[in-house]
Formats: structure tokens, sequence, C-alpha cells
């Protein structure tokens, strides 16, 4: 009678097949040279599920997308940077002192201020801007294009100008938590530069802003609607 002999890898491939039909998946040991479909088994050490795989893939993703949100303060490169200081509960709304030397290359003679009392002339603006919901739990991010925000200006001596920007938090669609905020450094710096210039009677050229699509404004979502200083609630009243 012929004996016939197989190959080591030809009898685990075997093996592998019949345990496969009871478990349900096709799989295939990861040291093997045979390019055919596999799903890794966890008791396989070092090795993973693709499901398992792919979570790991989209949580690494997530964590390059939000890094710098734990150790930065706010908004200020492509990263994503919490508005406050690092381990800080959001708040409802920010003065961003930190865009202050921005400000300073487009006009001359200002002077940022902390004060958010008795100015001598106010404009409000909407800025744009990204937010992560600070419930751990929760994972909603959005983005608006109707931050609200009011400039401030205080009149000084020898044509010196005092400013600040108090920009309002949004809260979390599905939670109501508040939100961690990215602003558009690009779009605050220009918006409140212009408006500075006005004020110190500088010519200033019309610009056209191009146009993005949003969500529809909630004012229960909105602090700024909250404290009547949003423009999107008082157009909505006239």
């Amino acid at each position: 009678m012929a004996v016939t002999y197989y190959p080591l890898a030809t009898i685990m491939k075997a093996i592998l097949l019949l345990f496969s039909r009871y478990s349900g998946e096709f799989m295939w040991p990861k040291f093997s040279r045979i390019s055919i479909p596999y799903t890794y088994r966890p008791q396989y050490k070092g090795v993973l599920t693709r499901n398992e795989s792919l979570r790991q893939e989209l949580a690494g993703m997530a964590k390059s997308f939000f890094r710098g949100a734990n150790g930065s303060r706010n908004s200020g490169s492509s990263d994503f940077r919490p508005s406050g200081r690092a381990k800080e509960p959001p708040k409802t709304w920010y003065l961003f002192e930190e865009y202050h030397d921005k400000i300073r290359e487009k006009v001359q003679g200002v002077i940022f201020s902390s004060n958010i009392q008795d100015s001598d002339c106010e404009g409000e603006r909407n800025l744009t801007g990204s937010f992560r919901c600070s419930n751990p739990s929760c994972k909603h991010v959005w983005f608006s294009g109707k931050i609200a925000a009011i400039i401030r200006k205080y009149n000084q001596r020898d044509s010196q100008l005092d400013y600040n920007v108090q920009v309002y938090n949004q809260r979390c669609k599905s939670c109501k938590s508040l939100g961690i905020m990215k602003l558009d450094e690009d779009v605050y710096v220009e918006r409140v530069a212009r408006l500075l210039k006005i004020w110190k009677g500088e010519d200033v050229p019309e610009v056209s802003h191009d146009f993005k699509q949003t969500d529809p404004h909630e004012d229960e979502l909105c602090e700024g609607c909250k404290d009547g200083r949003c423009q999107r609630r008082v157009h909505r009243q006239r």
C-alpha cells in the first residue's frame, strides 16, 4: 500500500480549514507564505482580528486629529487645541490674548486689555471654527461659521487703542455639554484687525468672503445667544 506524504504547510492548512468550519471564520497564521484571505484570531500572540485592527487604526487617526488638545492653549495650528488652559474646564466665553502679536502686525498702536467693562465702543462679529464635545463619553464634533464674538475698544492718549475680543462657546447638540473650541485663526485676525483699523480712521478696502454652508444656528446651543450678544439672534428678532 502506497503512503502519500504531505508538506507540513498543507497539513496545517487542512487543520485550520476544518477548525474554521466550527468557528465561522477562515483563519491562517501570519507566518504562512500562502497568500489567501484571512482573519487573525486573538489567541495567536501578537495577532489581531481584522475588526480590532481597524478599531486601532481609527483610534490612531482620531488621536492624530485632536493632537495637542491636552497640552496646549487655544487654536493656532493645524492641530486641534482647546480654548483655555490645559486641564481647565471649558468656559462659556474666552479672550484670545495669544493672538495679539498677529493683530499688532496688522494694526499699529493697539494694546490688548482683559477688561470687558465700560468700553468706548463695541462691534459684534461672527467667527468660524470647529468644536469637540468636552464630555469624554461623547464623540460629537461640529463646525460653525457663526461663532459669536464681541470686539471692544478703549480709547487712550496718543492715538493708542486698547481692545479685546470676547468669543462665545457653543454646546454639543447630542449631550448639551460645552464644546472645546478651535478657532479659524486667519478669520479671527482678519476680522478683528479690520474693525480696529476702521476705529482708528484708517482706509479699509472691501473684502469678499467665500461662502461655506454650515448647519442651522441653534439659539439654545449658543452661549452668545443666551447672553443676547449673537448677531444671528438679533437678526431674527428684527
